[in-house]
């Protein structure tokens, strides 16, 4: 796949992610009432932004976002969304960044918001 200059921001945003994650990040356990399920998932807290890490040893239910998106388009759920064993996302007061990878590390970019956060982000992790 061609490497654009968005999916090297991308890697170079989950790599410091993956490693926040890895040193600060904690097993939290999410309930959906609204369909049954827990989910376990690791996540973070540091400076304003909240990251979740979700790995193919934890179950997960169809992402909301995904329903919702394949209504629209005329799908079901599991006919768009790309099964992929790893997900990382961040939060900055809003979702501002979402990927999947598997063990070959083939990004599947589903959120990618443009602005300062970005830069704010590697800053703040590299400290």
């Amino acid at each position: 796949m061609r490497q654009t200059k968005k999916r090297l921001r991308a890697a170079d945003i989950l790599d410091a992610a993956r490693n926040i994650v890895k040193r600060h990040g904690r097993f939290e356990e999410i309930n959906f009432t609204s369909h049954g399920t827990t989910v376990t998932h690791i996540s973070c807290k540091i400076g304003g932004f909240s990251i979740a890490h979700s790995t193919p040893f934890q179950q997960q239910p169809i992402d909301w976002e995904i329903r919702r998106k394949a209504a629209q388009l005329g799908l079901s759920a599991e006919a768009l969304k790309k099964e992929k064993a790893y997900n990382l996302d961040i939060w900055k007061g809003k979702k501002v960044f979402g990927v999947a990878w598997d063990d070959d590390d083939e990004l599947d970019i589903y959120n990618f918001q443009r602005g300062d956060w970005q830069a704010e982000f590697l800053r703040l992790v590299s400290e």
